[in-house]
């Protein structure tokens, strides 16, 4: 037994089925190759049922078990072919090509399923397309990332440019007993003598009426 070259289908009582294994479900992009190469291959057939074979016994009935049912959802509705499931200890399964859940088995216990897929004649955007929207998503996610980056560069840019502020003072002959300029203002009560000069430490935005 050898990996195969390419995705395969298999022409089954007139219904063409495509094969995938474990976590495949789980790559879009994986899943959409296969049908298209089965699609192209001299001998093969267009995929009208997605059918998953897997071993979910490595995570011991985990939340993963239901993650990996749910990736089964988007897979049909991304192709819009029915998805069969046949999980060891994991969720059996079978999903329509809306992505509504019509059987499901149990955990990490024996069960028997008979699904009976309808086929959807449905094209499918995703299959057609690929993943189209992802680059612009990328390209725009890209530029704000660039953009944000810039604008911190230019504002560490200015802080580091810029200089420190000084209150509006005249120096005197005498400094205040801390040490700090003295500083010409008038209060709004009292004007009628002129600037009065007081210490900055000991000014209040409210009294303040004009500063020099």
């Amino acid at each position: 037994m050898s990996w195969g070259e390419s995705g395969k289908a298999f022409n089954v009582n007139g219904t063409c089925y495509s094969p995938s294994i474990c976590f495949e479900t789980t790559l879009a992009r994986v899943i959409r190759r296969q049908i298209l190469e089965a699609r192209s291959a001299a001998d093969g057939c267009d995929p009208q049922v997605l059918v998953n074979v897997t071993n979910d016994g490595w995570f011991w009935g985990s939340a993963e078990l239901d993650m990996h049912l749910v990736c089964g959802v988007f897979r049909a509705v991304e192709c819009r072919k029915p998805l069969v499931i046949a999980a060891n200890t994991g969720f059996s399964g079978w999903i329509d090509s809306d992505g509504r859940i019509i059987q499901q088995g149990k955990r990490r216990d024996e069960d028997i399923l008979i699904a009976e897929p309808r086929l959807d004649q449905r094209a499918s955007f995703y299959l057609r397309f690929g993943d189209v929207f992802a680059w612009p998503c990328f390209a725009i996610c890209l530029a704000a990332a660039i953009n944000r980056h810039l604008q911190i560069g230019v504002r560490i840019g200015k802080f580091a440019k810029r200089e420190p502020k000084v209150c509006p003072v005249e120096r005197e002959q005498n400094a205040c007993s801390n040490g700090m300029q003295k500083l010409k203002w008038e209060t709004s009560d009292d004007i009628s003598d002129g600037p009065k000069p007081l210490c900055c430490v000991r000014t209040k935005a409210s009294n303040l009426r004009n500063l020099r």
